[in-house]
């Protein structure tokens, strides 16, 4: 994932995106559709999480998704604005855990 410098949001794998912020922060977005509408949620920075983790929990969200189970966390939800696009900011969560069931 280092070869990937070009400000944007990047698919990187199903549902896995790889933000790249134009002062070079980098950090992994999972997307998803809910009531007919595009979703975004934070999983962190490409710094503290690898690709292999950021992959896994993406693959657990979507089994959630698929389950109907809520993958937000709306009390933590920050604007941050889509690199290089022009577009209006995303909502993207602070900080989301997941506890095993």
């Amino acid at each position: 994932m280092n070869a990937i410098t070009k400000v944007g949001v990047h698919g990187v794998a199903p549902s896995l995106y790889l933000q790249v912020r134009d002062h070079g922060t980098r950090s992994w977005l999972f997307r998803y559709s809910r009531n007919n509408k595009n979703q975004w949620l934070g999983l962190g920075s490409a710094h503290d999480k690898s690709y292999s983790d950021a992959r896994d929990e993406a693959a657990m969200l979507r089994v959630m998704v698929k389950q109907g189970r809520s993958v937000d966390n709306k009390s933590s939800f920050s604007s941050v604005p889509s690199a290089g696009s022009g577009r209006s900011p995303v909502k993207v969560p602070l900080e989301i855990r997941y506890e095993p069931h």
